[in-house]
């Protein structure tokens, strides 16, 4: 396990990231992310799963965090228009518990801002 907390960071760098796409997973570390890239983590919640969310920012602002249901996301990677359960633009610090209200796949997903930045984040299903 330890290897491979450090293989991800080392291997962090890049555009995008999928974390398990089962059951959902959760993610705790340092990533670092390239100016305008994304990291997102995504699998199945079931009806009454609540998401434990956090992050914070050392040198600048997220453009955008969000969480999605499959579809939305899809939207979203394709330049399409999306709906999104929960949105924020231009923040550096979340901390929430989100309810999950319908059994399906769902995404949380971190935009950079266009500078390279380290995100300390906690992503886990309670």
């Amino acid at each position: 396990m330890f290897i491979f907390f450090v293989f991800l960071l080392l291997f962090v760098g890049c555009q995008k990231i999928e974390g398990p796409s089962g059951e959902f997973g959760k993610f705790f570390g340092a990533i670092t992310l390239k100016p305008d890239s994304s990291f997102y983590i995504g699998g199945f919640l079931n009806e009454g799963d609540t998401i434990d969310i956090g992050f914070r920012t050392l040198n600048s602002t997220i453009s955008k965090f969000f969480i999605a249901d499959e579809e939305n996301f899809n939207k979203w990677q394709n330049n399409q228009p999306a709906q999104f359960l929960i949105s924020y633009d231009n923040i550096n610090e979340i901390d929430l518990k989100y309810p999950i209200a319908q059994s399906q796949k769902y995404y949380v997903v971190i935009v950079n801002s266009p500078q390279k930045q380290k995100v300390f984040i906690r992503i886990k299903k309670l």
